[in-house]
Formats: C-alpha cells, sequence, structure tokens
C-alpha cells in the first residue's frame, strides 16, 4: 500500500470511531444530477458540512457503490450513521452517486424496464465517465474546494 492511501485510511478510522452520531441538520443535503459525456444522467446525494459555501469551501470525496448495489449503500441503518453522513461532519463533503445502471442514473440508450440492472461490459467499461463527470460536477460546485 502507498503512503497516501494508508494516510486516507487511517483518517477515515479516526473519523468513524470517534463522531457521534449525527442527524441530517449537522449537514447540508442536496439531490443532484450530471450528465456524463457520453449521454448518461448520473443522480446523486451531495451532502455538505453545514456552512459551506463559495466563500467557505471543503474538500470532496465521491464514494462509489459496488455492481449489485446503488448510493444508498453508503448511508448509515437505524442510529447508525454511514460514511455519507460521517464524512460531512468532519468537513469533508460527500457525494454518493448512483453508477450507470443503478439506481435513479438513466441512460439514453438503455429500456427503461431494464437499464437499472445492466451491467455490460459496455457499461462497466464507460463507468470512469460517470466519476469523471462527478469530479467536474464537484469543481464547480460551491462550497467544494475543486479538484
Amino acid at each position: 500500500m502507498n503512503k497516501m492511501f494508508k494516510t486516507c485510511l487511517s483518517i477515515f478510522v479516526l473519523i468513524s470511531m470517534s463522531l457521534p452520531v449525527m442527524s441530517s441538520d449537522h449537514y447540508i443535503t442536496k439531490e443532484i444530477n450530471y450528465e456524463t459525456e457520453d449521454g448518461w444522467t448520473i443522480s446523486g446525494t451531495l451532502r455538505l458540512p453545514p456552512g459551506a459555501s463559495r466563500n467557505n469551501q471543503y474538500p470532496a470525496m465521491i464514494l462509489l457503490h459496488e455492481k449489485e448495489h446503488d448510493r444508498n449503500e453508503f448511508v448509515g441503518i437505524g442510529d447508525n450513521p454511514g460514511l455519507a453522513q460521517v464524512l460531512p461532519t468532519a468537513g469533508i463533503a460527500a457525494l454518493n452517486i448512483d453508477l450507470r445502471g443503478r439506481g435513479l442514473s438513466m441512460g439514453d440508450d438503455q429500456p427503461v424496464e431494464y437499464e437499472r440492472h445492466d451491467f455490460a461490459f459496455s457499461t462497466n467499461d464507460n463507468t470512469y465517465l460517470d466519476i469523471k463527470a462527478g469530479m467536474e460536477f464537484l469543481r464547480d460546485f460551491p462550497g467544494v474546494d475543486g479538484f
């Protein structure tokens, strides 16, 4: 493992172990959509630390789910917060997205009744475009210290 990865992992573990359960009034929640360069509409939830604005910016992370899940993989259960709720209370904006073919993310070339479970090779091969467009979205979002 490289040094940067170990440092990020250590920070995550410390944050998740030390923060109390927080309600949504401890961060700002926005439902968002953005377009990828190949025409997919990617849906997500952006959680920002309180006070985030153009003049008060925070670092951000994009949370990526496994292929059989959706963005809710990072939301806690009951009184136990998930990573999506813990990060903004620690001063890090969190964008958890539905990758193409899952959750609410839609594709122009997919039939509506099948797109939420489509993980054809062509879909998987272009998932990087979902992430790239997410980084571009965050770069321009007020309250996020862009990439």
